[in-house]
Order: C-alpha cells, then structure tokens, then sequence
C-alpha cells in the first residue's frame, strides 16, 4: 500500500523529513484511449480510514462519514453511510467516477452528528487521479489534514485507505460523477431487504434528493437491525414490532421512488430533513438524544410512514394510480406540512424534551371539524346497528421477534399500491398464531393511525360468534374512525332505519362500501380491517351466508382499503376464497409457531 503524499498541502515549509518517508505513486501516464478533452473515468473504492481523532466538543470516538467533492468547490458528488463510533471505520463502499477537465478530488471525513453544532470536518485530502497507472488497481494511504481546527488540537487526523483504478473509456457520460452499485456491507440478521429491492445493489445517483434517499435509508436499514432495534425498544419502551414494521414499510415505498425523487428538486428540502432527523440512530450514546426519544420516537415512526405515503401519492404512485398529488393545488401546502413536522423534531434534539412538549403531526386523511352536537347526533343513529364490543386488552401478541417475516409480509402488501389483492388471509392450524398475529398486526396500525376496524369471532361467545354482527360492528369503529365515514353511515342509516336488519349483502352495500368510496378517501393511503377468526362464527348456515357475501363484495372496495382475514383452512372457507383473484393467501406453518413459542416465552 502506498502513502500518497503530492497533493496534501504541507503544515509548514520544511517538509524535506516527511517526504523522505513517503512513497509517491508513479509518474502520471494518460491512457491512450482517453479523449483529449481529459475526460478520466476511475473507480473508486472507498476502504477505510485510521486513527481518526476523537470528538472535538465532548472528546468521544466520532461518527465518521466520508465525502468526495471535486476539486473545484462545485457541491458534494458522493457520500459513504455513516459508521458509527469509530476511529478506524471500515466503508469497502465503490464509486465510478467520471472527472472532465480536472483530475483531482478533494475526499473529506467528517463527523456526523444529530446536533448541528457538533458537526465538523475531522480531515480532508486532495488526490489527483492522473498519478494511477492506467493498468492497475493501486491502493493508496492518504494523509489527512485538519480543516475546522488546527493540528496542534488534533495532534493527528488519521488517513484514508482507498483503491482506485483507472478504466478503458468506451461511452462519454453526461453527468461528471456517475456511481456504480456500492456493496452493502452493513449486516442485519435478516439480511438486507435493500438489497432483496434493489436485485443485490443499490445505485445511487449524484443529486442531492437521491444522496439525502440514500442516507435515510441507510439508517433504516441500521434501525432495522435487530440487535439495534432491540436496544431503542428497551431504552425508549417501544413495542414490538413498531421498529421493524416501520422500517420495511418506508424502505418498500422510497426504493419504489427512487427514480422520481432522484429527477425531483422539491421534495428535497422533506428528504434532508428526514435524514438529519434519522441522525439520532448514531447517537445512541447521547443522553440528549435518549431523553428525546423517549417522547418523540413513537412519533418520528409514524410521521416517517406518513411521510412516505404522502410521496408516494405525491407522485402518482398511490392507490388510485395515475393522479399524481403534486398537480394539486395545495400539494405545495401539505409538502410543507409534513417538512415543518421533521424540522420540530430536528429542534427536539437541540434541548430538553419533556412529556408536556407537543409536536406537530401530519394526518394523510382528510380533515373533518365536526361540533359536539353533530357528533352526538351521529352516534345516535349509529348505536341503532346494536355493534358487539370488541375489548382486546385480554388478547396476546408477538414476543419481540417472533413472526417477524409474516408480519413484514403484511406490512408491505398493505402499502403497497401495485398489489391489487386488497384481501390478505391467513390461514393455519388450530394453535398456530393465527389471533396473536392478528392482534399484533392490529396494535400496530392503530398506532399509526391505518386501523379502520378490528373484529373477531369466538365461537364460545354468543354476542362474537354470530355472523350478522360482522358487517354492523366494522361499521360502527369505520364511523368512529374518521368524521366524514360516520356522517355517510349516519346518513343512509337515518334513509333506512331498518339498515342493521336488513340482509349482509345490503348492509355492505349502505354500511361499508358507500361511505368507503368518498372522494375525499382517495389520497389518503390504507385503511386496514381485520377480521379474526372467521371459521368460529355460527351457525353454518348464516355463515355459508356470510362467506358468499364477502367472496361477491370485497372486490368492490376500493384498492386503498386492505382485509386482513384469519381463520383455520376449513373446506368451506377454502373453497370460497382460494376462487377469488383479489385474495392473497398465506398458511401459518404449526410447528414453526411452536418452536417460536419455546424460542420467545
């Protein structure tokens, strides 16, 4: 390996002693396939860096992150992920790097913080790629120097390792960096679900929109890692699985955008901001940021889902496909909306949070003011369908980590846009899970706001067991739900008072389909109903009924809403769903639930 020394300005003028230790690369020889407008093309590996020095303000190992930037001031043209606490980072993370007219890069580690004040240059290099061999691959040490504070405060700045390599021009490129498909080297449990998106790779693109992408998902993948994800469940009491289902949802919809946010410049400013918020994931150790977290994190999750389905929306990807939000007239208005909500919790990291603080939340449903004696009216006639309660405090969920794939699986299949299966049913065996996944899954989307109904059969029950309850109490929670469901159900309940009596396919049609087809529903992302245990309602005839009734009428619902349905493989069941092109089965495997039950308990 060679230490590079010809492009790092010298601290003084007496220089002759560390140039005697140093190897200089060989003498510049342009291949002669370059054009002669000195266009270069190189790939570069980032490999490492050494003995960085040490927090400036509180004298802690830093967060290293490394920058290239041309030569010539012009913005940054690539970043590495940001490793946490290190001294000696590792990146093994490769570019392609096309240079025209200069030659030289300027390559600068710094210390990436949540806290803007903290946030400095620990060193920087310059380096001329016209001292690499065209034939050969050279790894190379390079010196850095200080640039926010003087050597004497540092002592050293460390170095960096790179390798780079000087390649045969074929094709002229447009843009003056181009990046190939870095390795992901980062390590998770379950692997890296970028990587299963993406085909293995992750390219990304030198605008400012796809590196601020990059760096949120980066640390999305980071947060997703379990042995991580479990340390903020404990510290901050977060539960499970809100981490992991978070990070899948919102790593599932931006790499399905990359492409337009990396040719769009307004979302950039959301995305920047997004990704300073996600810092905190490399301050861990900060009692600042701990503090915070334990007030706001639960919030950050569930803006971030916001946020995603917003853009998703946003550019025409959502559920209705084809009308795009931002050709609206106040996409401006709600863009800013969801920004104002990150920048607030940017500033929650600067100071002290405490419980009473609040924070402004973005809702991606419609709002609907409606006064005291409206609402009253409006439960008036809707307490008239005689809804069953549904009380779930006595109903378990998943231990941490148990069924992480089925609910991943779900999680995904609800936001996404381009599955036109709008009904997921899980079936399984007598004990295999079936109600804790239920109720998990449940948990979780009614944390995030997404939960329009859940209902579950019990066959010991008579007020749960029966059939004709189902359509009347998913009713009654989709009123209760958003404003605007509950004045159309309240309104065809007041035409039809008799609506709670009449036959499944009616009170559908009235109850549930109607009020779900609002316009001003379009735009607003998922809504999730889960019906839990439906091979336990009574009796067979009534639910022979009731299978024929949801077979004909869930097709109807519009695609943004999304059924979950568990229940045993009964022959009568299988034989309803698995005819329905709109319904997405999955079996829960007994023993596998088993083995979890004894892994996790």
């Amino acid at each position: 390996m060679s230490v590079y020394s010809g492009y790092i300005p010298p601290e003084s003028s007496d220089d002759s002693d560390s140039e005697s230790t140093l190897q200089t690369p060989a003498s510049p020889v342009l291949p002669l396939n370059v054009p002669r407008t000195g266009i270069i093309v190189v790939e570069l590996t980032v490999i490492s860096a050494l003995n960085l020095p040490l927090t400036r303000f509180r004298v802690k190992l830093p967060n290293p992150r490394l920058t290239v930037f041309s030569a010539d001031g012009t913005p940054p043209s690539w970043q590495t992920a940001t490793v946490h606490r290190s001294r000696n980072p590792a990146w093994n993370e490769t570019i392609q790097l096309t240079l025209h007219g200069s030659t030289e890069v300027r390559i600068q580690v710094a210390h990436n913080s949540n806290l803007p004040t903290y946030e400095y240059v620990l060193g920087e290099a310059i380096f001329d790629f016209k001292t690499i061999h065209p034939k050969n691959t050279e790894v190379l040490q390079l010196p850095l120097r200080p640039v926010d504070v003087p050597i004497s405060e540092y002592g050293t700045c460390g170095s960096v390792v790179i390798s780079a390599r000087r390649m045969t021009v074929k094709r002229v490129h447009s843009n003056p960096v181009e990046c190939v498909t870095p390795p992901l080297n980062r390590s998770s449990p379950r692997g890296s679900f970028m990587k299963s998106m993406v085909g293995g790779s992750l390219s990304v693109p030198d605008t400012d929109a796809a590196q601020a992408l990059h760096r949120i998902l980066v640390r999305v993948e980071k947060l997703d890692n379990m042995d991580l994800g479990s340390q903020v469940q404990s510290v901050v009491s977060v539960p499970y699985p809100t981490i992991a289902l978070t990070c899948t949802i919102v790593s599932s919809l931006l790499m399905g955008l990359r492409e337009q946010i990396a040719r769009d410049t307004k979302t950039t400013e959301l995305l920047k901001e997004i990704a300073e918020v996600y810092h905190f994931v490399d301050d861990l150790t900060d009692p600042k940021v701990v503090n915070a977290l334990r007030y706001i994190l639960v919030r950050i999750l569930k803006q971030t889902i916001d946020s995603a389905l917003f853009l998703q929306e946003y550019y025409g990807f959502g559920f209705i496909g084809g009308c795009a939000l931002r050709q609206q007239a106040d996409a401006s208005k709600k863009l800013k909306a969801h920004l104002e909500c990150f920048k607030a919790f940017h500033r929650a990291f600067r100071r002290n949070v405490t419980v009473t603080d609040r924070f402004p939340m973005t809702s991606s449903f419609s709002s609907c003011e409606i006064d005291d004696m409206k609402m009253l009216v409006r439960d008036q006639y809707i307490s008239k369908l005689n809804p069953v309660e549904m009380d779930t405090a006595h109903r378990s969920v998943c231990q941490p980590h148990q069924s992480l794939d089925v609910l991943q699986d779900i999680a995904r299949w609800a936001v996404d846009s381009s599955d036109k299966k709008n009904v997921y049913w899980l079936s399984g065996e007598e004990k295999s899970g079936k109600s804790t996944l239920a109720t998990t899954v449940a948990d979780f989307f009614r944390d995030i706001s997404r939960l329009g109904a859940f209902v579950f059969f019990e066959a010991a029950s008579s007020s749960r067991n029966n059939p004709t309850m189902l359509f009347r109490t998913i009713t009654s929670q989709l009123s209760s739900y958003r404003p605007s469901i509950g004045e159309v159900i309240a309104q065809a309940i007041k035409e039809t008072p008799s609506i709670g009596q009449a036959g499944l396919a009616q009170q559908f049609s009235e109850l549930i389909l109607r009020p779900l087809l609002q316009e001003s529903l379009r735009h607003e992302g998922p809504l999730v109903i889960i019906i839990d245990g439906l091979n336990e309602c009574r009796p067979m005839t009534s639910r022979a009924t009731l299978l024929s009734t949801l077979a004909k009428e869930l097709v109807n619902l519009p695609s943004f809403v999304r059924i979950v349905i568990t229940s045993r493989p009964d022959e009568e069941i299988c034989s309803v769903f698995e005819g329905c092109r709109n319904v997405h089965r999955r079996t829960v495997d007994l023993d596998e639930w088993e083995k979890e039950c004894l892994l996790f308990h």
